[in-house]
């Protein structure tokens, strides 16, 4: 009876014993295709990068353990294993900038909801104090200090205080000699200065769309798995292809597999191009 990759019990124990290593790798090596594939699923639902890319990665990863426990020259188990493994050790480094555009996209949110309240009442002191506090987050003092100037001016000091003790906090806190910088509108390229909460030319949301641009990084994990992509199909998948199968068939295999990674390298390259300044 076949029990493991068309092995029969007697051919499966004679591989172990003859190579040990190359089994003991081949059982260890799904650990990290686990992880891979739960990683990559996550981020097909949530967007972060596409279906088809999604797919692609995974199927190499399996494609990487099935011949790291079967692998067609012994030697080349412990170097598909190292593959994977180095793949795992980019994983934190590659979350966590996966996170801070996360957190990039929430304020986006948070700026969003400011301004929104702002187009339904310019005098909304609350949305324009929050607008404030978001651009002296995002390295923008100048223009939040003004801003929290101009909502505050005139208030009843008793119902904002703890807003106007912040405002002195920002005015104490030393400043480089740009803060109060213009910003041009995205729109309309019209010069604002710090304390408009729309464009002087356009009217816009300026500070949105600034925001939009600058704050908000490009997708890192398509890039990242583009260039994993790339790699893995032609250190990995075309010589493993060529030297597992038949001349004729291996062929048509290592083009298709060409095809796939100069397609994962043009749409990488096309959303860095595409997307708007990376912070």
């Amino acid at each position: 009876m076949e029990v493991l990759f068309g092995l029969t019990p007697a051919i499966f124990a004679q591989r172990v014993a003859s190579s040990p290593t190359a089994f003991v790798l081949g059982c260890l090596v799904w650990i990290p295709i686990a992880i891979w594939i739960i990683t990559m699923v996550g981020w097909m639902v949530t967007g972060e990068i596409e279906t088809i890319f999604g797919i692609l990665a995974v199927a190499l990863a399996v494609v990487m353990g099935y011949f790291t426990s079967n692998p067609p020259v012994d030697a080349m188990a412990p170097v598909l294993f190292i593959a994977l493994v180095g793949t795992m050790v980019f994983f934190p480094f590659l979350r966590l900038a996966v996170h801070r555009r996360e957190l990039a996209i929430l304020d986006i949110e948070r700026l969003e909801e400011a301004y929104l309240a702002l187009n339904q009442n310019s005098k909304n002191v609350s949305a324009a104090f929050k607008l404030a506090e978001l651009l002296w987050e995002k390295g923008l003092p100048g223009h939040a200090i003004a801003i929290a100037d101009v909502a505050l001016t005139g208030v009843q000091i008793a119902h904002y205080r703890d807003e106007i003790q912040v405002v002195k906090r920002w005015k104490a806190t030393p400043l480089k000699g740009d803060a109060y910088r213009t910003l041009s509108c995205p729109q309309c390229r019209t010069s604002n200065p710090p304390g408009n909460f729309f464009c002087a030319g356009c009217g816009g949301d300026f500070l949105m769309e600034y925001a939009r641009g600058a704050w908000v990084p490009r997708s890192v994990a398509l890039r990242w798995l583009s260039g994993w992509i790339v790699v893995v199909t032609l250190l990995v998948a075309v010589p493993v292809t060529a030297q597992t199968l038949p001349a004729g068939l291996a062929v048509p295999v290592i083009l298709v597999a060409v095809g796939l990674g100069a397609y994962a390298a043009w749409r990488g390259f096309r959303s860095a191009v595409a997307e708007p300044g990376q912070v």
